[in-house]
């Protein structure tokens, strides 16, 4: 992954003294619009929900600081987008893991109009300022 930042976030791969690597991302959005990243599992392929909103998870692992909030955007290749907000109150602190699940079907995928067997990305998007570090992000069955 590599160390990178733009004026408004920068995202590090960092690895503790247990040697386990995750992510830190640190963000200002207040004077930008773009305190955003995006993953896709299947390299800036397409990926098939079909048959699996129903069944499965987002989940990932965070640890954040007071502050942090941010959102998580679904978004397929047609232009189809839906945003489920991460509040403070789901964060902790920078020294505890906290383990985060969001079914699929919260992202209202069939209303929304995705394209199931097109989606592109996960994209993470913060608000006004924050620190958080992400780990084992994955789509799971529940």
């Amino acid at each position: 992954m590599g160390n990178w930042s733009k004026i408004c976030h920068s995202l590090t791969e960092v690895t503790d003294t247990s040697g386990n690597t995750f992510i830190k991302w640190e963000y200002e959005s207040n004077n930008c619009d773009w305190a955003k990243w995006g993953i896709n599992w299947n390299d800036w392929y397409q990926i098939n929900f079909r048959g699996i909103e129903e069944l499965c998870n987002l989940e990932f692992k965070m640890k954040s600081n007071t502050n942090s909030e941010f959102s998580i955007i679904l978004e397929d290749f047609k232009g189809h987008s839906s945003t489920i907000k991460i509040p403070n109150k789901n964060t902790n602190n920078l020294s505890t893991w906290n383990k985060i699940k969001i079914p699929l079907e919260d992202f209202n995928l069939k209303e929304n109009n995705f394209v199931l067997d097109q989606i592109k990305q996960i994209t993470f998007k913060g608000k006004n300022s924050g620190k958080v570090f992400l780990d084992d992000i994955k789509i799971v069955q529940k």
